[in-house]
């Protein structure tokens, strides 16, 4: 592959990515208006319900829809495979498969409704809980209302029974709806992606060089290189839709950091470098944790056996990027770990509600005083109730995220302890639950991991050979 390299494989695959992404959109939304014509055409009573309502046309376009997902990710294990194992160039490789991940996950916020991205689903975009009078299902009735709407006849509903659906009727249209919003295979596009720059930025591991095809570790330049012109990119452009995302990226960069902020190791220069970088790194401030297990973790758990044809003989690709995933959590959780971990949610609900608590404190003295005054104002309300919404992830989602990983089997329980020095884990997650009691369960489930690796081990602290000695439990 070296030749190909050379002649720009990698910027040619970033732009098919882009290409299938955008041709995507537009058979989605074809076949979206598809279906809403043939609800409004054919009858309420005699809708088909399966996916291919279209008849020939519309399976045509499933048809196209299917082999674009296909064809996009498989370029895009392409672009993991490649950075797995060679130098990739800074400026006009690195940072346009940055950009790439950035523009997937944003989508077009000019037109969302053509170009989502890796937008949430709406609480109010699912299917009705109820069933309808006519019989027919809740996505029909929403492709007959599209319908209407598009041909000018504006939006015409009927009051319909309160009838409650079978809960898995439901849930298979909730996942009938997203799965065809074209969102899932997306994700697991974008979350190739970043498996493929976690990789590039793991510089204690040796590449190829594509015009000598030895394997050749970082160079000093090469890290400055790096740092600098990643730190433009993660930290001064706006990711405005997705900030766990980029978030991830982020995390990849402090990892970068801290194995190049080592004076023992690394020269002056690229230690003041590293120094100079490693202020901006701080703990995850937005749903980073949340989303990796959410949403990443699940996206790429896709086993070979669950293909079409499980006989067909296929690399599981999804070991691979689980491997790169677990080595990722294991030393992101050693970075937040000995840095600065992050508070419980126990402790962050706290401090948001003695938050609020003040704030009506001060409105109230505040609206005393205007009184004495004769000064009337308008003040802007104060919630009742703190918004779990805007959580950051905390302790709890770090161990919870460790847990989920190790749980995916021993060989990645093995790699991810592998990483780090349990007895120190154990002992400083152990601190910080007994000041914290509310990490008991998390501190639990972690030594449930751990016993998937070194059982020995675990047990040996349960019977107060280790950190645990002298404690209550």
């Amino acid at each position: 592959t070296n030749h190909l390299l050379q002649q720009g494989l990698i910027t040619k695959l970033l732009q098919l990515i882009r290409d299938f992404s955008s041709r995507l959109d537009l058979l989605v939304d074809q076949r979206r208006r598809q279906m809403a014509e043939m609800a409004a055409t054919s009858g309420m009573n005699s809708m088909d319900t399966t996916v291919d309502a279209g008849g020939n046309n519309g399976k045509g376009v499933n048809m196209h829809i299917d082999f674009g997902c296909q064809q996009r990710q498989a370029a895009a294990e392409l672009l993991f495979f490649i950075a797995y194992n060679f130098h990739w160039e800074i400026s006009t490789e690195l940072v346009p498969l940055i950009h790439l991940i950035r523009d997937l996950s944003n989508g077009d916020p000019q037109n969302a409704q053509l170009s989502p991205g890796l937008l949430p689903v709406n609480p109010h975009d699912v299917p009705s809980p109820y069933k309808h009078r006519d019989g027919t299902t809740d996505l029909q009735q929403q492709q007959h209302r599209d319908f209407m709407a598009y041909a000018g006849f504006g939006s015409q509903s009927s009051r319909q029974s309160q009838e409650e659906k079978n809960p898995f009727e439901w849930q298979k249209e909730l996942v009938d709806q997203v799965w065809n919003s074209g969102g899932p295979q997306r994700l697991r596009c974008v979350s190739t992606l970043l498996m493929a720059v976690t990789v590039i930025l793991d510089v204690p591991q040796s590449l190829l060089n594509r015009a000598t095809s030895q394997s050749e570790s970082h160079s000093d330049n090469h890290i400055a290189g790096l740092l600098t012109e990643l730190h433009q990119v993660l930290f001064h452009e706006h990711w405005e839709y997705v900030p766990h995302i980029q978030g991830v990226l982020q995390a990849g960069f402090g990892l970068l950091l801290q194995a190049t902020n080592n004076p023992a190791t690394a020269n002056p220069r690229l230690h003041a470098t590293a120094a100079a970088h490693l202020v901006a790194v701080q703990p995850a401030n937005v749903k980073t944790l949340s989303f990796v297990r959410f949403s990443v973790l699940p996206a790429l758990h896709i086993p070979a056996r669950v293909a079409k044809d499980p006989s067909a003989p296929s690399c599981d690709v999804s070991e691979f990027l689980l491997q790169v995933l677990t080595d990722w959590s294991s030393k992101y959780f050693e970075l937040l770990l000995q840095h600065n971990p992050p508070i419980s949610r126990k402790s962050w609900l706290n401090d948001a509600a003695e938050s609020l608590s003040l704030q009506r404190q001060n409105q109230n003295q505040q609206l005393e005083f205007q009184r004495a005054q004769g000064i009337r104002q308008q003040h802007k309300a104060i919630p009742s109730s703190v918004d779990l919404l805007t959580r950051p992830d905390c302790m709890d989602d770090l161990l919870a995220l460790s847990c989920d990983v190790c749980e995916l089997g021993p060989n990645y329980a093995s790699l991810f302890w592998s990483k780090q020095d349990a007895t120190i884990v154990i002992s400083e997650v152990e601190k910080l639950r007994h000041a914290d009691n509310s990490l008991f369960s998390g501190y639990v489930d972690l030594l449930a991991s751990l016993a998937l690796d070194a059982p020995e081990k675990v047990h040996g602290y349960l019977c107060g050979e280790g950190p645990m000695r002298g404690s209550k439990n």
